[in-house]
């Protein structure tokens, strides 16, 4: 040693450096092969210097650094200890314990000589190796070399390897052997958490691809890295896969080591399995690295619309790379979540082995921790967890072991749940096990609910068909006992769900005291409100006694959540849009609470806490963005515009704002020019709901809307119909014009190019309903010369809307100054309406005008009658009113000097409508001679030319010409008598010359008397005739 100090010494100083063991094989080799002068070197007191800095080589990761370290200490000449009496047969055989590993060492992991390796390796059995070890601090050496063959990448030897540490850990000193085992335990969890958080083969940190160099220098760089590094580099999750496997095999000699057992397992939680699996940890932090903070900051508020932005298109400059990243992402967690989840069950199986479970370190944490695992999604832990829970041997549990390892189980999961029951008249539960039963079996059951891999009902499809059959066997239980299973589900969430605080003043604290470094996992979180969607959905009637705590839940959570939203700029990209995700989902939920339980009374308290922590936050962030799609808030005022109870709601005021309510803030965000068609149309769904809903109907009547505060009800200025309009329409009525102007914008807009042919059944029956308020005259003349119009469209043929529009006419003739002003277009419609309800309301709006004109009274009257029905026979006319109203109209012309077209005009329209589609022959012979009277008048009276075209011209012969066009035989008879007349009537008029031609004095030659008499195929040929006679 004093020759070459420098060579030996270099081993201490860099014991695993696989150059310098060469580099002292070399030497201790050459030493050897020297008896003379290598003596002093190869003496036992120099290897008891070398081997304590040497002995972790044996177990070293790297194969090289075990076979340099072993050939190394093998050219020392050791002293083997003394044989027993009796074991002198052994005296050739034995060789040290150094050789023997180096012989298994040097022999190659292949499948040829893998048997030899096992060969070499079964000579390190306890029993037999320590024969073989040299007096001195070498009682390790074979355990050592034993764990370092479980880096092996070969499966065929983990298995002899372990047996073979087995009868180490039963053979040597237990403290010992604890002491080298314990070692390479944390080694491992050291190693694999390393393992867990480096880029795998084919990743790039997030980091490294910001700041990624082109440099030539880093690219030769990274070559000289690639080409040096170890390929094959050592599988630490594995190793310490093994060394736990191992454990299961002599668990009575690592049981009162719990000491450091449990420590480990609840290290693998915090740092490897909560990172990796986020569902399961406590907590997740969402900020930011510090350096990104301040690139941010001037993107907070160009986030664009908050919820409404789910399904928005990505800035087109990096969406393709985001997406990538994202995906790529998703692969890299489902991977670490598969792996974390392996070495879970291997930790836990261990554990499962122990026999007396109550005496472990950490206990009450370990039992918890048990039940908790009971509700993981995959079927091994769930099995594994159960396992160390049946070493407590409890007995509700012990009975039902079989019955709940066959609800594990996918082939036998619908069976054994359908036999399992625990319904109180027919369970195969004992009642003093219940208690202590059912909790276990609520998380198992839960755990199988979120289970999304196999087939049929037990794979991603059948998710809900496992889950309805679940919640089916759950209908069993009592609701104490169904409100343990909620308070499971929800545990991560219960300091929300407190009623120790009021609602109002949880939601204050979750404002104030929000960390971001520990946010409940949004993943998490994105699980928990899915299955509060499949309870409400599935059990809402038997959750009444929970909606109190389910509000509390679901308020914090969307306040919680907009808080995150408002500090944007502090929070990972990658997860502001699961943030906006769950804050979404919460808004469902609570939109779904308050459609199922309508019925429950929220206090004051809950509708306070529910404004300040959804709604104002929510209306204030949308008030600035461009809205492309309906909100969830605004889906929640929507579903409280269909329920009369919540319409008080609508009219909650701001403290500091008492003469806005929310519906005005609704309106004013989202009935702009700039809201999208989908919104604007929820908007009009909300009005149409505050307006339509039945007044005053039995259904409704005994209804008592909530208690909210600080309510803005409109009520100054209004007097008779608006003083007793109900809430919601109260609501409107300061938005009566903005709700005129869009529906005037959607009228204008028919038939436009890209514009819709009619409006909407709901759009016409709130104009209908809002237009009784209308009070500015010029808009309502300019609604009323729009509607009358598009009602005359031949798309408009629905009954409902056409009665719906003459409502809103009838209400805003009322306001116009001019009544008389659209009299031609009211009397125009009597002709083209056809059903009894719209024509009825269209006698209403006659008679509305003659309300504001006296001097149409009389012929308001006579349309009345000329359209009235049966009392008695609800399914006829009243012929006798009409007939007296027909004679009526006759005295009436007779007095006549000059043609009154006040009075002509809706005579003849309703004329036609008697010829052309009424059966009675009284009533067509009637109304056709009251036509000709009009004509024969116009003749005496010597009219006008004006009254020429609009009588004759634009009235009669339009609907002379309908009804030739009949396949009716007696519409078109009395149509060509009509034309008759009229050729008669006015034969001086050039239009009419060449019709007169086929009139004669002689009945037989008269063209229009013999063409009513014959067939329609033959009078066809006769007109074509007469119409070429006529033209030569």
């Amino acid at each position: 040693m004093g020759q070459c100090p420098s060579l030996v010494q270099k081993p201490l100083t860099y014991p695993s450096s696989p150059s310098v063991l060469w580099a002292a094989d070399v030497f201790f080799t050459t030493a050897r092969r020297h008896e003379t002068s290598g003596q002093e070197i190869l003496k036992e007191n120099v290897l008891e210097d070398v081997f304590p800095h040497l002995q972790p080589n044996l177990s070293n990761p790297a194969g090289k650094v075990r076979l340099l370290t072993l050939r190394l200490l093998s050219n020392f000449k050791v002293k083997l200890p003394d044989l027993e009496l009796g074991e002198e047969e052994f005296q050739d055989a034995r060789e040290s314990v150094f050789k023997t590993c180096l012989s298994a060492e040097e022999t190659p992991a292949s499948v040829q000589q893998y048997r030899e390796k096992l060969m070499y390796l079964n000579r390190l059995d306890f029993d037999t190796v320590r024969r073989c070890v040299p007096k001195g601090p070498y009682q390790q050496v074979a355990l050592r070399c034993l764990i370092g063959q479980l880096y092996v990448n070969m499966k065929l030897l983990w298995k002899p390897v372990t047996d073979l540490i087995k009868s180490h850990a039963h053979g040597m000193d237990l403290k010992e052997f604890w002491s080298v085992w314990r070692e390479h335990l944390k080694q491992a969890a050291e190693r694999a958490e390393q393992d867990l958080y480096k880029p795998k083969k084919g990743e790039t940190p997030s980091d490294a691809l910001q700041e990624k160099d082109d440099s030539p220098e880093e690219f030769f760089e990274q070559t000289f890295q690639d080409a040096i590094s170890n390929p094959s580099s050592p599988d630490h999750t594995n190793f310490r896969h093994l060394l736990w496997q191992a454990m299961a095999e002599f668990p009575d000699k690592c049981e009162p080591k719990s000491r450091d057992l449990s420590p480990l397992l609840f290290q693998f939680f915090d740092n490897e399995y909560y990172p990796a699996d986020l569902a399961a940890a406590p907590a997740q932090d969402i900020r930011k690295p510090q350096e990104d903070r301040t690139d941010d900051v001037m993107d907070t508020d160009q986030s664009g619309a908050e919820d409404s932005g789910l399904n928005k298109k990505p800035d087109q400059s990096g969406a393709e790379g985001t997406a990538e990243d994202i995906s790529t992402s998703d692969k890299v967690t489902r991977t670490r979540r598969k792996a974390a989840s392996r070495s879970l069950v291997v930790h836990l199986t261990l554990f499962s082995k122990f026999k007396n479970p109550k005496s472990l370190y950490l206990e009450p944490k370990l039992k918890e921790l048990y039940l908790e695992m009971l509700k993981h999604r995959e079927q091994d832990v769930q099995r594994s967890a159960l396992a160390c829970l049946m070493t407590y041997k409890a007995p509700y549990l012990t009975p039902y072991s079989d019955n709940l390892d066959r609800l594990l189980q996918d082939k036998e999961f619908r069976e054994e749940l359908t036999l399992f029951s625990i319904d109180q008249e027919s369970s195969t539960v004992q009642q003093e096990h219940r208690e202590g039963l059912l909790p276990v079996l609520f998380r198992l059951l839960y755990g199988r609910m979120q289970h999304k891999t196999g087939e049929g009902t037990q794979g991603r499809q059948g998710v809900k068909v496992r889950t309805a059959l679940v919640l089916r066997f759950l209908g069993g239980c009592t609701p104490h006992e169904l409100e343990t299973f909620l308070e499971m589900i929800l545990a991560p969430f219960s300091h929300l769900m407190s009623t120790e605080v009021s609602c109002a003043d949880l939601v204050k604290q979750e404002v104030t005291r929000l960390d971001l470094s520990a946010v409940i996992p949004l993943s998490k979180q994105q699980g928990s409100l899915a299955t509060v969607q499949v309870l409400l959905n599935k059990m809402g009637n038997l959750l009444q006694g929970y909606v109190p705590k389910l509000f509390r839940l679901l308020v914090a959570m969307v306040t919680s959540h907009t808080r995150i939203l408002d500090s944007r700029h502090l929070v990972k990209k990658n997860l502001l849009q699961l943030v906006k995700k769950v804050r979404t989902l919460a808004m469902r939920r609570l939109l779904e609470l308050f459609h199922q339980h309508d019925q429950y009374s929220f206090s004051v308290d809950e509708i306070e806490a529910l404004f300040l922590g959804a709604v104002w936050p929510q209306l204030d962030q949308q008030r600035s963005e461009v809205i492309r799609q309906p909100t969830p808030l605004l889906r929640l005022v929507h579903q409280w515009s269909k329920n009369i109870r919540y319409h008080s709601l609508l009219a909650k005021s701001r403290p500091d704002q008492l003469d806005i309510n929310l519906i005005d803030d609704i309106i004013a965000t989202f009935f702009t020019p700039t809201s999208a068609p989908s919104v604007v149309a929820m908007v009009m769904e909300v009005i149409g709901h505050l307006l339509l809903l039945p007044e005053g109907s039995e259904d409704t009547a005994d209804i008592e809307p909530l208690e909210v505060p600080i309510c803005t009800i409109p009520r100054g200025g209004m007097s008779g119909k608006e003083a007793e309009a109900p809430i919601g329409t109260r609501l409107l009525l300061p938005h009566v014009a903005a709700i005129l102007g869009h529906l005037r914008s959607a009228v204008q807009s028919i038939g436009k190019a890209g514009g819709r042919q009619k409006l909407p059944m709901s759009e016409l029956n709130i104009l209908s309903r809002i237009s009784a308020y209308v009070e500015d005259p010029q808009q309502s003349a300019m609604l009323v010369g729009l509607l009358l119009p598009y009602l005359r469209r031949p798309a408009i043929t629905d009954h409902s809307a056409q009665v719906d529009i003459l409502v809103t006419v009838g209400n805003l003739v009322r306001q116009v100054p001019d009544p008389k002003a659209c009299w031609e277009q009211l009397a125009a419609m009597l002709s083209s309406l056809e059903g009894r309800e719209p024509r009825q309301e269209l006698c209403k709006v006659f008679a509305v005008v003659a309300e504001r004109d006296p001097s149409v009274k009389e012929i308001a009257t006579i349309i009345h009658d000329l359209n009235t029905w049966d009392r008695k026979r609800v399914e006829e006319p009243d012929y006798d009113t009409r007939l007296s109203a027909f004679k009526c109209v006759n005295q009436t012309m007779k007095d006549w000097v000059t043609l009154d077209t006040t009075f002509a005009l809706p005579v003849i329209h309703n004329c036609f409508h008697v010829v052309l589609r009424l059966e009675d022959f009284s009533l067509r012979s009637n109304a056709a001679y009251c036509v000709t009277q009009v004509l024969q008048k116009m003749e005496a009276a010597d009219s006008t030319l004006e009254e020429y075209k609009k009588v004759v011209q634009k009235t009669i012969l339009p609907l002379v010409r309908k009804g030739l066009w009949s396949k009716n035989e007696s519409v078109h008879q009395d149509s060509v008598s009509l034309l008759a007349e009229l050729v008669r009537t006015f034969s001086s008029r050039q239009y009419f010359q060449g019709l007169a031609q086929l009139t004669d004095e002689d009945v037989e030659k008269d063209f229009y008397q013999n063409v009513t008499h014959i067939q329609s195929l033959d009078s066809n040929y006769i007109t074509t005739d007469d119409r070429e006679r006529c033209v030569g």
